[in-house]
């Protein structure tokens, strides 16, 4: 490749990643090219077309950059939306050496009052389909919302449930078997809070519709997830339901109870 002033590298480099051009990319880095984040350490080029580029093309970077360069180094401070309303800012150590990118390091950080690249909409979205997957009885579209290693811990037994039983495609088309009609979930109180590639979210919710032997069913319980973000977007990762039990001796579920307003 040619040598540019290093000024010029820089905006080739984010010019070439918002055109998802991957020859471009890959004429830019050598084979030695690292790349340093908050959540990548010295990632070689080969991790960093599997984790990294599978995002170029979805960022509109804002013009003109603010890019001091010195030697062969230079600082770039830049904003970017990754959709309506989802701004972000980073700065960008970058390292150039016979006019390719030897380097780079990021350094995070989200504009004040911006939703985090649309963090909660996604999550908010995947509980949203989810819950359609339920009401509609689709084992199949309700498995794609969990994580490869996702987690349970559900009303029956048993006590917790590993990955392969979470996502037992088969089982949970015999429990929708054993509704008459659809099995309507709906949610109050819901919660969301994001922490880079970590997310957690807790509501009551409210579960109706009617078992093939006619018996009604209608109560709330509690609700708590976890999430990830993985190459494929937000995934539940860890699920937990549980409900209230009388302490009177009992130890009967409180099926009963309503949220209060």
């Amino acid at each position: 490749m040619a040598e540019g002033s290093v000024p010029d590298l820089v905006r080739l480099y984010f010019d070439t990643f918002e055109a998802a051009d991957r020859p471009a990319m890959e004429a830019l880095l050598p084979e030695d090219f690292t790349f340093t984040s908050p959540y990548d350490d010295h990632i070689g080029r080969a991790e960093y077309f599997e984790r990294c580029w599978p995002f170029a093309g979805s960022l509109a970077f804002r013009r003109p950059m603010k890019i001091f360069a010195e030697g062969n180094e230079a600082f770039v401070h830049y904003e970017a939306e990754a959709g309506p309303g989802r701004l972000f800012r980073n700065t960008e150590l970058m390292r150039f050496e016979g006019g390719l990118l030897r380097g780079v390091e990021v350094f995070f950080g989200f504009v004040p009052g911006a939703d985090p690249a649309g963090a909660e909409a996604a999550i908010r979205a995947l509980i949203d389909e989810r819950v359609e997957a339920m009401r509609t009885k689709d084992a199949k579209r309700a498995i794609a919302t969990l994580a490869e290693d996702a987690v349970a811990f559900e009303l029956a037994p048993p006590l917790s449930l590993g990955p392969e039983q979470a996502r037992d495609m088969a089982g949970l088309e015999a429990w929708f078997g054993t509704w008459r009609g659809p099995v309507v979930i709906t949610l109050r109180e819901l919660k969301v809070a994001v922490s880079g590639d970590v997310a957690y979210a807790h509501s009551l919710n409210r579960m109706r519709g009617t078992k093939t032997d006619g018996r009604e069913v209608d109560f709330w319980m509690r609700s708590t997830l976890g999430f990830r973000k993985t190459a494929d977007g937000w995934k539940i990762a860890h699920g937990h339901t549980s409900v209230p039990f009388h302490m009177d001796g009992s130890y009967r579920a409180a099926l009963d109870l309503e949220p209060e307003g």
